[in-house]
């Protein structure tokens, strides 16, 4: 098999090899840069297929993802050719196209924005290949910019491309990959016998018998008998073979066959968590954003006790199996909560939503302006609430953090690992220390698995207008 696999990635590389002249070495060992780009010889495997973005910055059918996978290398934005693929100023911003399977790729091609803002790309963006979900490799835009960047790969099996901004908005005219289809499996059996048994039964016997038995019964019995017994005998015959066997054998032989076999269990990683840097934030009127979902804040202690005094934020990432777009929506704490919120009350995202973000509405002005030496609670006028796309429903198990000690000096309030802030409550008055409780919330439930990446929801545009 693995002969198989090296003869397909020189297959591959000898399809796509342009002239020596035209290639040099990067710093990673299995890829090459090349600074022209040879004629391709074989289909562009991206073209058509379904792409995705982080957010759309025109909601009027231009500029989406599929922009980039049309086949038109149109770098002009406001063209008529509509051939730009282009995302929101945000941060994370990501562009991600599936290939509709695992191919060997040799060359990737990205053709940039070319009437204005090429240097957006420069600023930390990376290209990444990704294979059932594992991270594979990874190149980065150099500056100065370039109309075309483009990469060589040797031997590298990938079914997603992804192309990642930290901050700023991604303009992409065109991203061509090129490569040959990865066939895991023969269409029969091997001539001699593998290192190890197959992981499925083969078509036919293989000629001479394996050393050991097979991990999954055969559909008859095989021609010659194995060289050696099983590992231990069970007490009776099973009644019928069970689906696939156990990933490694029990201690002891069941009474009876089990109707499914076992599972193994695995573990999803952390969310990321990030601190995100408020010192200043709150001074102006401005929106006060994190990476994720908020789950804490951090105040210091100034003397007025206003609402400059939140110097810092804790978020989080979706939890692993909700990771992908997210949808927002700006909830006005203004016009809807003024009442309660400038008073006594709570102001919360709808059911199913997080916080993201902050606005404080109006400049500074005065002592008088409200409690907090013109840095009031009721400056805060405007929420950023967010849900993962891939969520089903409202949200998981809530409670409310009592931050009424807490929040009072100096420090951190987070909820508590795996909840995500969804909403505040105050007291009776317009100072920081007026915050009372957190309301925390663990997200939802995942939706059913999608059949194909067209049932996906699209990303809004979060943008502030």
């Amino acid at each position: 098999m693995k002969m198989y696999f090296q003869a397909v990635a020189v297959l591959c590389i000898s399809l796509f090899r342009g002239s020596s002249s035209n290639h040099y070495e990067s710093s990673y060992a299995n890829r090459e840069k090349i600074k022209v780009p040879p004629p391709p010889v074989s289909t562009n495997i991206s073209k058509g297929k379904n792409a995705y973005q982080s957010c759309n910055y025109n909601e009027s059918g231009y500029n989406h993802a599929s922009a980039a996978v049309d086949g038109n290398r149109d770098g002009d934005l406001n063209s008529n050719n509509h051939s730009v693929a282009s995302t929101c100023s945000e941060k994370n911003a990501w562009w991600t196209v599936w290939l509709g399977g695992s191919f060997v790729i040799t060359k990737i091609f990205v053709w940039n924005r070319t009437d204005c803002c090429s240097e957006r790309i420069t600023k930390g963006g990376h290209l990444d290949i990704n294979n059932k979900k594992h991270f594979v490799d990874q190149v980065f835009f150099s500056y100065p910019p370039r109309q075309m960047y483009a990469y060589n790969f040797r031997s590298v099996i990938g079914d997603e491309i992804d192309i990642v901004l930290p901050d700023g908005i991604i303009n992409i005219a065109e991203v061509e990959v090129y490569g040959c289809r990865d066939l895991q499996t023969t269409k029969s059996p091997t001539k001699a016998p593998t290192k190890s048994p197959t992981k499925s039964p083969t078509n036919a016997p293989t000629t001479p018998p394996t050393k050991a038995p097979t991990i999954t019964p055969t559909n008859a019995p095989t021609k010659f008998p194995t060289q050696s017994p099983t590992h231990s005998p069970t007490k009776s015959p099973t009644k019928s073979p069970t689906k696939a066997p156990t990933e490694a054998p029990t201690n002891a032989p069941t009474k009876s066959p089990t109707k499914s076999p076992t599972k193994k269990t695995t573990t999803s990683p952390a969310p990321k968590t990030y601190e995100n840097d408020w010192k200043i934030c709150f001074d102006d009127t401005n929106w006060c954003n994190v990476n994720g979902f908020m789950t804490g804040m951090y105040r210091n202690e100034n003397g007025e006790d206003g609402i400059d005094c939140i110097d810092k934020a804790e978020s989080a990432d979706a939890p692993f199996n909700l990771r992908g777009g997210s949808s927002c929506y700006k909830a006005d704490w203004y016009k809807a909560d003024w009442k309660i919120f400038a008073k006594v009350g709570g102001s919360l995202c709808n059911n199913g939503y997080y916080m993201r973000g902050m606005h404080r509405k109006s400049k500074r002005k005065s002592k008088n302006d409200g409690g907090g030496g013109g840095q009031g609670l009721h400056l805060i006028d405007k929420a950023n609430c967010c849900k993962p796309n891939a969520q089903k429903g409202g949200w998981g198990t809530c409670y409310d953090l009592n931050v009424g000690s807490s929040f009072d000096s100096k420090g951190w309030s987070k909820c508590a690992t795996g909840s995500y802030m969804a909403g505040f409550y105050r007291s009776n008055c317009d100072n920081l220390y007026c915050i009372e409780r957190f309301k925390c919330c663990k997200m939802g439930a995942k939706k059913a698995y999608y059949d194909s990446p067209e049932d996906m929801p699209e990303a809004v545009n979060t943008s502030e207008a």
